[in-house]
């Protein structure tokens, strides 16, 4: 019996010691320098909770959870990956890696010989010396390059993205332009600003300052704006809003902990009509309140994983408000056609409704942006110039 239960647990031990790689003496790995959070990785159809000291194999898919972060490679080669994102290592031979990013943001600070090339939406990235940011969301994919001159091969064509430029990947179209710094969110500015610790990339940390600043100000005038308004909740207890208390699923005195709320704020501007209603479309005027605000600033209970959409229909349904929308399968999003009967083009052939968070214009579809808590979403109607009068950018 002591011989059976040895041999099990020797069993065990091999099986485990295969998935995680223990005994691959002779293949090539790659490290994890730092990890936050929960991440875990799938290997041989099996996944697990990465460690700090796991070794990464060619084949291994990583997935990084909410609020979490994971950065790999080496000293001279590191990639970091975002939170909500998930990279794939297809291949690592002579100490060169082979990278696919599935979804999320990874930021690539690295030799050239030390990268063999990134898979992104289709597209294959060959990277020279420098720093490089990939964005693989719903519908679309962007390539920003920082620092350095990398070439992206995309539908049977190679072109070259020249430092301080970046490449839009729509199903089998693509457009270039340049990096507007208010187009980069949070995660892209704290890896920049850690970079040019070393280097000096396309923005430099006092650019970085002054934008961080602008987006916390913006974050600070919501909060004081919701503080005077009423919260929408119907979050967490949107099927029994009487229901405030514990579940009780055992049938028993005990009572399962909830989580926290997660809140956000959400406000429905369209103030830019007003130093253009020369160009509204007749009758509409009724429709723009005189102070330009359709929802002022409210806070709002969301669920777990919801997006800006799902909030905003919420609040719209709450409050009244008309929303009209479509589903868009070029970005595999909804995209906000209408809010209060003022619809895209109605004041100008480049108007029409945007959406920001924490200050920040995201480049993909709405229903593709997952709230985290605290998060200020303003929608704006822009007039003039793509999202220029609203502090927005294209790219």
């Amino acid at each position: 019996m002591i011989l059976l239960i040895l041999f099990v647990i020797f069993c065990g031990v091999m099986a485990v010691g295969n998935i995680k790689g223990w005994f691959s003496k002779n293949q090539e790995h790659t490290d994890i320098l730092s990890l936050k959070g929960i991440c875990y990785v799938e290997r041989n159809d099996v996944a697990y909770t990465l460690k700090p000291s796991d070794l990464l194999n060619m084949g291994d898919i990583i997935t990084v959870t909410n609020g979490a972060s994971v950065r790999l490679g080496s000293e001279d080669a590191e990639i970091t990956v975002s939170d909500n994102s998930i990279i794939k290592i297809t291949d690592i031979s002579d100490g060169k890696l082979s990278l696919e990013l599935l979804q999320g943001e990874a930021f690539i600070w690295a030799e050239a010989y030390l990268i063999d090339n990134i898979s992104l939406s289709d597209s294959i990235i060959h990277m020279d010396d420098g720093v490089i940011l990939l964005s693989a969301q719903k519908g679309s994919s962007t390539a920003y390059s920082l620092l350095g001159n990398h070439v992206i091969t995309y539908g049977g064509e190679s072109e070259t993205i020249e430092e301080g430029t970046c490449m839009l990947l729509l199903q089998n179209e693509k457009s270039k332009g340049n990096i507007e710094l208010i187009s980069l969110n949070d995660f892209a500015l704290s890896n920049i600003r850690r970079v040019n610790e070393d280097t000096s990339l396309f923005f430099s940390n006092e650019d970085i300052s002054e934008m961080e600043k602008a987006r916390q100000e913006e974050i600070e005038r919501a909060k004081a704006e919701q503080l005077k308004n009423e919260t929408v909740n119907t979050g967490g207890h949107a099927s029994n809003p009487g229901n405030t208390g514990s579940s009780n699923a055992t049938g028993n005195n005990d009572k399962i902990p909830e989580k926290e709320p997660t809140y956000c704020t959400i406000e429905i501007r369209c103030d830019t009509i007003l130093n253009n209603m020369d160009n509204l479309e007749t009758g509409k005027e009724v429709f723009v309140p005189d102070s330009g605000t359709i929802l002022s600033t409210t806070r709002v209970e969301f669920l777990e994983n919801e997006t800006v959409f799902e909030v905003l229909k919420r609040v719209c349904d709450a409050y009244g408000i008309q929303l009209e929308y479509s589903y868009t399968a070029l970005y595999e999003s909804y995209y906000i056609e209408g809010i209060n009967h003022l619809y895209e083009f109605d004041c100008g052939n480049e108007s029409g409704w945007m959406y920001k968070v924490n200050g920040w214009f995201p480049n993909y579809g709405c229903s593709a942006y997952r709230l985290k808590d605290g998060d200020t979403i303003v929608w704006c109607y822009t007039c003039n110039g793509l999202g220029a009068d609203v502090g927005g950018s294209v790219y």
